[in-house]
């Protein structure tokens, strides 16, 4: 029997791609999360787009007119240089944003993607969950240790 006005009666969740806890992880944890890689890899091109071109307006502003001599001069464009600066912070806010969602998801085990990436995405399967949720612990613990403190004890003064 035909589908009345094109409307499937299949389930939604069997039309969502499935996409890696683990790979989007490995994306922030190289640095993709500040051109936007996570957001394409997720479905959300639009979004994605938009982080890529605040980081790199920014590095270009921000580089660009900074002075490379060491001379006195002032700068010629001081509001370009304010501007990259906006961009980048901006572009930074939003990727530890990003990176703190992802991990929660990822140490939690949940079976759903983050709220602040499109819903057209569903978690690969139940191993990748977990493998997700223990590569979530091991860049939490890092992170920790590194920038608790436990590590600068040992190091020389």
């Amino acid at each position: 029997m035909a589908e009345p006005y094109g409307i499937s009666t299949g389930s939604y969740e069997q039309e969502q791609p499935r996409k890696s806890k683990i790979l989007l992880l490995l994306i922030h944890l190289l640095g993709g999360g500040y051109l936007g890689l996570d957001r394409m890899y997720m479905g959300c091109w639009q979004s994605g787009l938009i982080k890529m071109l605040l980081f790199v307006v920014g590095v270009v502003l921000l580089f660009s007119f900074f002075p490379s001599n060491n001379d006195a001069e002032p700068v010629k464009y001081p509001m370009a240089l304010w501007v990259g600066f906006v961009c980048l912070m901006v572009s930074y806010i939003w990727v530890m944003l990003d990176l703190i969602w992802v991990l929660i998801n990822a140490a939690s085990g949940s079976t759903e993607v983050p709220w602040t990436y499109c819903d057209n995405a569903m978690w690969r399967n139940e191993g990748d969950i977990t493998c997700g949720q223990y590569l979530a612990f091991f860049l939490i613990g890092v992170t920790v240790l590194t920038q608790g403190g436990v590590f600068n004890a040992f190091l020389p003064v």
